[in-house]
């Protein structure tokens, strides 16, 4: 299957995919939001697991990146412009408050050497917490022992 909706032709990245949706828009009407693929799922059942979105990734690679889900944004408005261009967001509705934003774990079989890896080389704040909240960073008492003494130097 393949789907090409475009007023002028997007930039084509260097993929070797099976299903490619693209779009170019050039709207200056009334604001509203433009997407290319958008799944709406409400489960009403109480005895499921529902999963609107399922990303398996098994490799056998010896070079390169391997990567389940890649995203990334280009920003060609000028920074004066004040332009809030946003790779991942994650929003929680009620009426009942979500659990977790997002969620690292490992698994029986495997595990992540680093669970978070913050790489910017030009940013300005590595993690910016601006909600209110009880605690910022919560350790859980976890920490490895040989690095509880080195404690002063991160609060």
């Amino acid at each position: 299957m393949y789907a090409d909706y475009s007023w002028d032709l997007p930039p084509l990245e260097p993929l070797d995919t099976m299903i490619r949706f693209q779009r170019s828009d050039n709207n200056n009407g009334r604001a509203m939001t433009h997407e290319i693929l958008s799944l709406i799922h409400e489960e009403k059942g109480k005895n499921s697991y529902p999963w609107t979105i399922y990303s398996h990734l098994t490799t056998h690679h010896e070079k390169g990146v391997a990567l389940g889900v890649n995203i990334e944004t280009k920003n060609h408005v000028q920074e004066n412009a004040n332009p809030l261009v946003i790779g991942l967001n994650v929003q929680a509705h009620g009426p009942e408050p979500c659990q977790i934003g997002i969620q690292v774990h490992d698994f029986e079989d495997g595990s992540y050497q680093k669970a978070i890896a913050l790489n910017n080389k030009k940013g300005d704040v590595g993690i910016d917490i601006g909600g209110i909240y009880n605690v910022g960073i919560h350790a859980h008492n976890k920490l490895n022992p040989r690095f509880r003494g080195n404690l002063h130097r991160i609060r």
